[in-house]
């Protein structure tokens, strides 16, 4: 017994040398930031405001490793299974590591124990959109509209997107009997809403922003808890529903057992690009924002909460697993 103690002690010193000693060559190469997702999305936008100055900042290339599949999921997998050595970086979302992953009866990756969390990158509201022809003016408004109309349409990007899940909270909050039209992608969402050819959506916030200038589309809230700094005007559900919170999230992930020198580097790093007088407008404009406290270990916490509120929101609104 005694042998077999010293051996493992021995074996835990050699790995926490081995760790450190890479910690302190990094990075001798070029960084690859897996994105999850199609390009042109906001997922993959966050990733190159942020890949150059953090370049910069390391001495070595971060490139942009474009792997869309299943929601995320693809993406994500393969970030989980890479070497943790820190040149694998992945761009974890609210769809791909909370809201997909309670939705899933077998899980290609662990959320929680398959990735080291680094830094939140963004939060950011969904929008209540209706088109002009409806005469609802406010969130309250919608709510009595819901109720006057049982099973009355409303658009998200796809089955289990965000929308979709702001949607069956509503459901759940509101007691509203309301059905999910899933779309392709929050484009093609918003093309129909703008059309008219479904009345209300729950989409994107920052992609809702043109048409509702344009009046294409009238907001008439956001799904976040509190007002959003670049749109304090905007109020929210939870104004009318107290506690009723969808912020879809980006967080910077690395693969479970990524040295901690290297992921609290990290979170430095991307913590100061977001504050650039450059970048941070950008973020503005997308209605991105980050929360006070983002050490790698709140950032942990974070996404742990996120994972527990929506696997108890499938449960309750009995969300087909899949």
């Amino acid at each position: 017994m005694g042998s077999l103690v010293r051996n493992l002690a021995v074996a835990a010193v050699l790995s926490m040398a081995a760790a450190s000693t890479i910690a302190q060559r990094w990075p001798a190469r070029p960084i690859r930031w897996i994105v999850p997702y199609p390009p042109g999305g906001a997922t993959e936008i966050h990733a190159r405001l942020i890949a150059d100055p953090l370049s910069k900042a390391l001495g070595q290339p971060v490139v942009i490793d474009i792997r869309p599949g299943a929601s995320g999921l693809v993406g994500s997998g393969i970030g989980a299974k890479s070497a943790p050595d820190g040149y694998t970086l992945v761009a974890g979302t609210s769809a791909s590591h909370a809201i997909n992953i309670a939705m899933l009866k077998v899980r290609p990756y662990d959320p929680v124990t398959d990735f080291k969390a680094i830094i939140v990158v963004s939060t950011h509201p969904n929008a209540v959109a209706v088109h002009p022809s409806l005469n609802v003016k406010n969130f309250k408004e919608l709510l009595d509209y819901f109720k006057a109309n049982p099973g009355a349409p409303y658009a998200s990007a796809g089955p289990s997107s965000s929308g979709h899940l702001t949607g069956e909270l509503l459901k759940l909050i509101a007691k509203v009997d309301i059905t999910h039209v899933p779309y392709k992608g929050g484009g093609q969402a918003t093309i129909d809403l703008i059309a008219g050819f479904v009345k209300v959506g729950f989409i994107d916030s920052s992609a809702a922003l043109p048409f509702q200038k344009s009046g294409q589309i009238r907001v008439i809230a956001y799904s976040g808890l509190s007002r959003s700094a670049a749109q304090p005007d905007m109020p929210t559900i939870s104004e009318t529903l107290p506690g009723f919170d969808v912020s879809p999230w980006q967080v910077l992930f690395a693969p479970a057992g990524t040295p901690d020198a290297i992921v609290r580097r990290l979170n430095s790093e991307v913590a100061k690009i977001l504050r650039l007088p450059q970048v941070k407008p950008r973020l503005e404009e997308m209605l991105s924002d980050q929360p006070e406290k983002n050490s790698p270990e709140d950032a942990a916490a974070f996404v742990r909460r996120e994972l527990i509120k929506w696997q108890e929101v499938v449960a309750k609104a009995k969300i087909e697993v899949r």
